[in-house]
Protein backbone atom coordinates (compact mmCIF):
# COMPACT_ATOMS: atom_id res chain seq x y z
CA UNK A 1 0.00 0.00 0.00
CA UNK A 2 1.28 3.67 -0.58
CA UNK A 3 0.37 6.87 0.19
CA UNK A 4 0.53 10.60 -0.26
CA UNK A 5 -0.26 13.28 2.28
CA UNK A 6 -0.74 16.90 0.55
CA UNK A 7 -3.51 19.16 1.57
CA UNK A 8 -2.82 23.53 1.37
CA UNK A 9 -3.56 23.86 5.75
CA UNK A 10 -1.27 20.26 6.18
CA UNK A 11 2.35 18.27 5.23
CA UNK A 12 1.89 15.06 7.28
CA UNK A 13 -0.88 12.80 8.26
CA UNK A 14 -1.08 9.81 11.01
CA UNK A 15 -1.69 6.44 9.42
CA UNK A 16 -3.43 4.25 11.52
CA UNK A 17 -3.19 0.02 10.84
CA UNK A 18 -5.57 -2.47 11.97
CA UNK A 19 -4.93 -5.97 11.20
CA UNK A 20 -8.07 -8.55 10.70
CA UNK A 21 -5.39 -11.65 11.26
CA UNK A 22 -2.11 -12.44 12.85
CA UNK A 23 1.05 -11.96 10.43
CA UNK A 24 4.00 -9.31 10.00
CA UNK A 25 3.89 -5.98 8.41
CA UNK A 26 6.92 -4.13 7.59
CA UNK A 27 6.75 -0.27 7.21
CA UNK A 28 8.67 2.14 4.81
CA UNK A 29 8.84 5.16 4.76
CA UNK A 30 11.09 7.74 2.48
CA UNK A 31 11.26 11.43 2.86
CA UNK A 32 10.37 13.49 -0.11
CA UNK A 33 13.00 13.68 -3.06
CA UNK A 34 15.40 16.05 -3.23
CA UNK A 35 15.38 17.26 0.26
CA UNK A 36 17.52 17.21 3.34
CA UNK A 37 14.79 16.24 5.64
CA UNK A 38 14.99 13.95 8.72
CA UNK A 39 12.53 13.68 11.29
CA UNK A 40 11.94 10.98 13.14
CA UNK A 41 8.92 8.41 12.83
CA UNK A 42 7.11 6.45 15.57
CA UNK A 43 5.39 3.46 15.41
CA UNK A 44 2.41 3.39 18.26
CA UNK A 45 1.15 0.33 19.39
CA UNK A 46 -1.59 2.03 23.02
CA UNK A 47 1.27 3.01 25.53
CA UNK A 48 3.84 1.05 23.62
CA UNK A 49 6.35 2.95 21.49
CA UNK A 50 8.62 1.71 18.58
CA UNK A 51 11.33 4.46 16.54
CA UNK A 52 12.35 4.07 13.32
CA UNK A 53 15.75 2.51 12.92
CA UNK A 54 18.32 5.24 12.25
CA UNK A 55 18.16 6.48 8.31
CA UNK A 56 19.91 4.45 5.57
CA UNK A 57 21.24 5.45 2.03
CA UNK A 58 19.58 3.65 -0.72
CA UNK A 59 22.28 3.35 -3.49
CA UNK A 60 20.77 6.63 -5.57
CA UNK A 61 21.75 8.50 -2.12
CA UNK A 62 17.95 9.11 -1.22
CA UNK A 63 16.97 8.26 3.16
CA UNK A 64 15.21 4.93 3.55
CA UNK A 65 13.84 3.70 6.70
CA UNK A 66 11.92 0.39 7.61
CA UNK A 67 10.61 -1.42 11.07
CA UNK A 68 9.01 -4.95 10.99
CA UNK A 69 5.94 -5.19 13.72
CA UNK A 70 4.47 -8.83 14.33
CA UNK A 71 0.57 -8.28 13.90
CA UNK A 72 -1.93 -10.18 16.44
CA UNK A 73 -5.67 -10.05 14.99
CA UNK A 74 -7.39 -6.63 15.83
CA UNK A 75 -4.27 -5.03 17.24
CA UNK A 76 -3.85 -1.33 16.17
CA UNK A 77 -0.82 0.85 15.21
CA UNK A 78 -0.60 4.31 14.33
CA UNK A 79 2.14 6.39 13.13
CA UNK A 80 2.85 9.51 11.75
CA UNK A 81 3.26 9.55 7.55
CA UNK A 82 6.26 11.94 6.40
CA UNK A 83 5.25 12.09 2.33
CA UNK A 84 5.40 8.86 1.83
CA UNK A 85 5.43 4.97 3.20
CA UNK A 86 5.16 1.79 1.86
CA UNK A 87 3.20 -1.10 3.85
CA UNK A 88 3.88 -4.59 3.07
CA UNK A 89 1.79 -7.51 5.05
CA UNK A 90 1.85 -11.15 5.01
CA UNK A 91 -2.25 -10.90 5.69
CA UNK A 92 -4.94 -8.94 5.69
CA UNK A 93 -4.67 -5.12 7.07
CA UNK A 94 -7.19 -2.26 6.86
CA UNK A 95 -5.12 1.30 6.99
CA UNK A 96 -6.15 4.35 7.25
CA UNK A 97 -5.11 7.95 6.62
CA UNK A 98 -5.83 10.91 9.35
CA UNK A 99 -3.98 14.26 8.34
CA UNK A 100 -3.07 16.67 10.51
CA UNK A 101 -5.27 19.35 11.85
CA UNK A 102 -3.43 22.60 11.20
CA UNK A 103 -5.00 26.42 11.46
CA UNK A 104 -9.01 26.73 10.89
CA UNK A 105 -8.87 23.25 9.06
CA UNK A 106 -10.74 20.17 10.24
CA UNK A 107 -9.50 16.36 9.71
CA UNK A 108 -10.70 13.67 8.25
CA UNK A 109 -10.19 10.05 7.30
CA UNK A 110 -9.90 7.92 4.24
CA UNK A 111 -9.53 4.82 3.58
CA UNK A 112 -5.93 3.39 1.73
CA UNK A 113 -6.55 0.56 -0.29
CA UNK A 114 -4.05 -1.90 -1.31
CA UNK A 115 -2.74 -2.25 -5.02
CA UNK A 116 -4.60 -5.39 -5.79
CA UNK A 117 -7.80 -3.19 -5.72
CA UNK A 118 -6.26 -0.48 -8.36
CA UNK A 119 -8.79 0.31 -11.44
CA UNK A 120 -7.61 1.48 -14.84
CA UNK A 121 -10.05 4.30 -15.05
CA UNK A 122 -12.31 6.34 -12.64
CA UNK A 123 -15.25 8.80 -12.63
CA UNK A 124 -15.45 10.53 -9.78
CA UNK A 125 -17.28 14.18 -9.01
CA UNK A 126 -15.53 16.87 -6.83
CA UNK A 127 -17.24 18.26 -4.24
CA UNK A 128 -18.13 22.22 -4.77
CA UNK A 129 -16.26 25.20 -2.50
CA UNK A 130 -13.33 23.10 -1.71
CA UNK A 131 -9.73 23.36 -2.33
CA UNK A 132 -9.08 19.43 -4.23
CA UNK A 133 -6.63 17.51 -4.84
CA UNK A 134 -5.85 13.90 -5.81
CA UNK A 135 -3.23 11.75 -5.28
CA UNK A 136 -1.96 8.70 -7.81
CA UNK A 137 -0.10 5.23 -6.89
CA UNK A 138 1.12 3.10 -9.27
CA UNK A 139 4.18 0.71 -9.87
CA UNK A 140 4.20 0.83 -13.46
CA UNK A 141 4.30 3.42 -16.47
CA UNK A 142 4.98 7.14 -16.78
CA UNK A 143 4.17 10.28 -14.74
CA UNK A 144 3.01 12.58 -17.54
CA UNK A 145 0.65 9.16 -18.74
CA UNK A 146 -2.21 10.62 -16.75
CA UNK A 147 -5.01 11.82 -18.04
CA UNK A 148 -8.02 14.19 -16.66
CA UNK A 149 -11.41 14.37 -19.08
CA UNK A 150 -8.16 13.85 -22.08
CA UNK A 151 -5.79 16.71 -20.73
CA UNK A 152 -2.42 15.74 -19.68
CA UNK A 153 -2.24 16.09 -15.54
CA UNK A 154 0.33 18.17 -14.48
CA UNK A 155 1.75 17.06 -11.25
CA UNK A 156 2.42 18.71 -8.36
CA UNK A 157 4.61 16.57 -6.34
CA UNK A 158 6.40 13.10 -7.29
CA UNK A 159 7.90 10.54 -5.19
CA UNK A 160 8.92 6.99 -5.47
CA UNK A 161 10.19 4.00 -3.30
CA UNK A 162 11.36 0.79 -4.49
CA UNK A 163 10.49 -2.53 -2.23
CA UNK A 164 11.63 -5.82 -2.81
CA UNK A 165 11.93 -4.94 -6.45
CA UNK A 166 8.59 -3.34 -6.99
CA UNK A 167 9.05 0.27 -7.54
CA UNK A 168 5.92 2.58 -6.39
CA UNK A 169 5.58 5.97 -7.73
CA UNK A 170 2.62 8.69 -5.76
CA UNK A 171 1.69 12.14 -7.45
CA UNK A 172 -0.39 15.02 -6.21
CA UNK A 173 -2.11 17.65 -8.17
CA UNK A 174 -5.12 20.10 -8.07
CA UNK A 175 -8.30 19.17 -9.31
CA UNK A 176 -11.67 21.39 -9.82
CA UNK A 177 -15.26 20.85 -8.52
CA UNK A 178 -17.42 18.82 -10.79
CA UNK A 179 -17.50 15.79 -12.80
CA UNK A 180 -14.33 13.97 -14.29
CA UNK A 181 -13.08 11.19 -15.45
CA UNK A 182 -9.16 9.88 -14.74
CA UNK A 183 -6.93 7.00 -16.77
CA UNK A 184 -3.77 6.32 -18.02
CA UNK A 185 -2.92 6.44 -21.77
CA UNK A 186 -1.06 2.91 -21.34
CA UNK A 187 -4.08 1.45 -19.70
CA UNK A 188 -2.42 0.83 -16.29
CA UNK A 189 -3.44 -0.19 -12.66
CA UNK A 190 -3.90 2.91 -10.31
CA UNK A 191 -5.08 3.83 -6.95
CA UNK A 192 -6.71 7.03 -7.09
CA UNK A 193 -7.94 9.01 -3.89
CA UNK A 194 -9.76 13.11 -3.72
CA UNK A 195 -9.61 14.87 -0.89
CA UNK A 196 -9.33 18.82 0.08
CA UNK A 197 -10.50 21.26 2.82
CA UNK A 198 -11.49 25.25 3.30
CA UNK A 199 -12.04 26.72 6.82
CA UNK A 200 -13.33 24.22 9.40
CA UNK A 201 -14.24 21.77 7.20
CA UNK A 202 -12.41 19.13 4.90
CA UNK A 203 -13.14 15.75 3.20
CA UNK A 204 -11.40 12.81 1.78
CA UNK A 205 -12.43 9.75 0.14
CA UNK A 206 -10.94 6.68 -3.05
CA UNK A 207 -12.46 7.10 -5.92
CA UNK A 208 -13.15 3.48 -6.65
CA UNK A 209 -11.86 0.08 -5.52
CA UNK A 210 -11.71 -3.32 -7.28
CA UNK A 211 -12.52 -6.13 -5.66
CA UNK A 212 -11.94 -8.67 -8.47
CA UNK A 213 -8.50 -7.13 -10.11
CA UNK A 214 -4.91 -9.50 -8.61
CA UNK A 215 -2.03 -8.31 -10.56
Amino acid sequence: MFTEGYRSSATTSRLYMYSTQNGTATIFSLQMLHTNSNESIQLSKGENKFDLPNSVLTKDGKERKEISVSLQKEDIFEFENVNVSVIKSDNKVLVMSYPTEAGHFDSYMMTIYGINQYKTDYSIVVPDDFTSYISVTFTSGSADGFRIDQKRVLVYKLYRKQVAGTTYLTMACNITAGSHTINHESNIHFGLWIYGDRVYDGYGFPAGIAFNHNP
